[in-house]
């Protein structure tokens, strides 16, 4: 009997560890489904940051981080009568064409993405905005 009783007394705090590990497992995974979640502060998370048929990697840096390649797709071939998609990069006021291709493509960037930068993906025979992602980042702690 005392034997179980050790057994018993070294199980319940494992018990507690594995119930403490769901419930934190299960608040991360509802954390993105909320528009006011953040995504978590890494220096070059792997994440990406989608909107509509644009996506682009890393979604997320910190500002103090050095400028980096991003990976910039897009996907329109679930889009109506899109053949080919042109992808911009800045604000509407001062937008330069970065990449265009087909329905379904990607481009890598220079060295020069930062949190801030934003992507917007366009059908190039009509020039609807299909889609605008913008890379997102923590500001730099001093």
């Amino acid at each position: 009997m005392k034997r179980i009783h050790s057994k018993l007394i070294a199980l319940i705090p494992a018990v507690f560890l594995l119930a403490a590990c769901h419930q934190q497992s299960s608040s991360n995974n509802n954390a993105g489904a909320t528009s006011a979640a953040a995504p978590p502060a890494t220096s070059a998370s792997m994440q990406p940051q989608q909107a509509s048929v644009i996506s682009v990697v890393p979604g997320s840096m910190a500002a103090c981080d050095p400028a980096a390649v991003a990976k910039v797709s897009w996907n329109a071939s679930g889009v109506a009568d899109i053949n080919s998609v042109q992808i911009y990069v800045g604000s509407a006021v001062d937008e330069k064409l970065f990449a265009a291709g087909g329905a379904v493509g990607s481009a890598s960037t220079g060295p020069w993405t930062h949190p801030g930068t934003t992507f917007t993906a366009k059908d190039a025979a009509s020039g609807k905005v299909l889609g605008t992602v913008t890379v997102q980042g923590p500001a730099c702690k001093p």
